[in-house]
């Protein structure tokens, strides 16, 4: 990725949660093992320890079951492994969803994301995965404005479309005749909402490759 692309369009793209959250989750998990073991030392030992407060794993653990909004007595923390598992995950992905929307408002280069059907899964985009690297990599620099036009890269290579003198901007290119021979069509609309199927978007992301081939020459 270009090395001044945003943090948070990498995690929102790329599905990915703060490792600490993780981290909280394993600690509910243990502590649900352990007390599913009716008479064991272990048990006894936890409860015993939780009541009086030890330093350590038992107060780590009253900040991760209020972190998730849990009680140790809450009805979902008896449930299957499986199921708790997916319910925290689920908590997460919330968390998570709330946060970066939050930090994407304050971080250039992601109002796109935010403004084009925003919803953060915890998973990487379907593009990311199934379309080979350097389409995906080109289709990603356009939806976080990190596409080498000049707007926005403003005071690197000037403002003026090189074939038209207007405003070079992501979705000018689109309307210039200098690259209407490159992208036979091809809207700017493919890419962010992403409801094409991934066929349909790798005829594109071979045409926006092509636009930044010719856009890297221009503005060298």
């Amino acid at each position: 990725m270009p090395y001044s692309t945003p943090t948070s369009a990498i995690k929102y793209e790329m599905g990915v949660t703060d490792m600490y959250l993780e981290v909280e989750m394993e600690r509910i998990m243990l502590m649900c093992e352990v007390m599913k073991k009716d008479g064991s030392v272990a048990k006894e030992l936890l409860q015993t320890m939780r009541e009086k407060r030890v330093p350590g794993f038992c107060t780590d653990l009253e900040v991760a079951l209020q972190l998730f909004g849990l009680d140790v007595n809450d009805e979902i923390l008896s449930k299957d492994k499986k199921v708790i598992r997916e319910t925290l995950k689920g908590k997460i992905v919330e968390m998570e969803s709330k946060q970066l929307a939050v930090r994407m408002l304050e971080e250039s280069k992601c109002d796109r994301l935010l403004l084009n059907g925003y919803m953060f899964d915890g998973r990487m985009k379907k593009y990311l995965v199934e379309l080979p690297f350097e389409e995906a990599r080109a289709v990603f620099m356009l939806r976080c404005r990190m596409f080498p036009t000049k707007d926005n890269f403003r005071g690197r290579w000037g403002t003026e479309c090189t074939y038209c003198h207007s405003p070079e901007t992501d979705m000018h290119i689109f309307a210039c005749a200098g690259y209407s021979d490159l992208l036979k069509g091809t809207t700017f609309d493919i890419f962010m909402n992403l409801n094409t199927d991934m066929e349909a978007l790798s005829v594109a992301a071979k045409c926006l490759l092509k636009v930044k081939e010719r856009l890297e020459l221009n503005n060298c």
